[in-house]
Order: structure tokens, then sequence, then C-alpha cells
């Protein structure tokens, strides 16, 4: 194999590589949309998917429109985050959906 038979070969390996790369990189982000944070959940976040615009819609469709986590929309609508929340709701006679009730 002479130089320029070898450079090509090594090109076409790095490029393979970068294709790789880039096709794992893709589906580790298509698989586990949840485990990345994309921004932190804020209160008025919250009131938006328990009262507001986006709670009519699912968890998955509704973290992809305000652009957070399905885990963040999942953990906020069962009221394992942001309690304050949910008592002022149901303090003003809201009753929530997602909730099992006991």
């Amino acid at each position: 194999m002479n130089h320029e038979e070898l450079e090509k070969v090594v090109m076409d390996l790095r490029e393979r590589v970068r294709v790789l790369e880039d096709q794992a990189h893709s589906r580790v982000i298509n698989k586990n949309r949840s485990s990345a944070l994309i921004r932190e959940m804020t209160r008025d976040d919250a009131l938006r998917v328990l009262n507001g615009d986006l709670k009519d819609l699912d968890h998955r469709d509704a973290a992809q429109v305000i652009g957070l986590t399905y885990a963040q929309i999942y953990s906020c609508r069962m009221a394992y985050t942001f309690k304050p929340v949910h008592r002022v709701l149901e303090n003003s006679g809201w009753k929530p959906k997602w909730r099992r009730r006991s």
C-alpha cells in the first residue's frame, strides 16, 4: 500500500467514525428524552401544565411544547414537586386529574 492509498483509507475511516458517532449521539437523545435536563421548571411552568394552556395535553406533548422533560411534567402533575402550587390550586377548588384519589 502506497502513501496515497493509505491516506485515502484513513480519510474514509475518519468519515465512517464521524457518521457512527453522529448516529450514536442521535440514538441516545431520541431514546431517552427525559434523562437530560433541558432547563429548570418554574412556578409559571407548573401552573401552565396543571391548570393552564397545557393542562389537556399528555405529559410527553406538554413537555415538548414547553421545552421541559417528560419527568419534570410527570413529577409536577403527580405532586412530587411544586406542592405549594398544588395547595394553592386545590384551596381554590381545583381538582387534579392526574393523581389517583384514595
